[in-house]
């Protein structure tokens, strides 16, 4: 039978072996995801056909509602339509999403491999920071990182409450009650697109 003092004694030569092991003999935390972030850094061809498209298609859906009923009717647009058109523009091999540092709807909290460089980028403006990141995710994942910038239109809703016509800070606390989305200027980062592929998508 083996003793407690065998079991320590065998820890402590697997430590010095430089075994992947740490107290207890258990596994480490998986490494931090190897970041590639420079201006010119570009996804693949699939990646960023995904991403265009859903960038668009949200842009062109607020605009027409903006058009129609102002910041409330785009509000509900978005509220309503961004989760089918999230859904439309996925590829079976690319899965996207939106995320911030100030959420508006806490279901596009950032993916683990993406918080540090999405809480990094709070406070700051779109001039300031890498717009573009690469990460290997390891075991064959990557993930890819594109700075949303604060447009003139975005800050109908995102802009300083106290700007907001009565009726819309109401329709905002209705429908978002967690909301931080708020209290941007233009040309401020207002968030991130964010992608998760295999090498299949290349």
């Amino acid at each position: 039978m083996t003793t407690r003092r065998q079991t320590l004694a065998a820890c402590t030569v697997l430590t010095a072996l430089s075994m992947p092991f740490a107290h207890g003999c258990k596994e480490p935390p998986p490494a931090e995801p190897v970041v590639q972030a420079a201006p010119e850094v570009k996804p693949p061809e699939p990646v960023a056909k995904v991403i265009t498209l859903l960038k668009t298609r949200l842009q062109d859906r607020l605009k027409t509602e903006m058009a129609k009923g102002g910041a409330e009717a785009a509000l509900k647009a978005c509220q309503l339509e961004s989760g089918s058109i999230l859904s439309a523009t996925q590829n079976p091999a690319v899965k996207v999403g939106r995320t911030s540092f100030k959420l508006r709807n806490p279901a596009n909290r950032s993916p683990s491999w993406a918080e540090s460089i999405v809480k990094a980028s709070a406070d700051r403006r779109v001039a300031d920071v890498t717009p573009r990141h690469l990460l290997d995710l390891g075991e064959g994942r990557q993930g890819y990182l594109e700075v949303i910038g604060t447009q003139g239109m975005c800050l109908n809703c995102h802009g300083p409450a106290t700007s907001f016509a009565p009726g819309l800070r109401d329709r905002i606390a209705e429908l978002y009650p967690q909301d931080k989305a708020v209290g941007f200027a233009e040309g401020d980062v207002r968030g991130w697109f964010w992608a998760e592929f295999s090498p299949a998508a290349n």
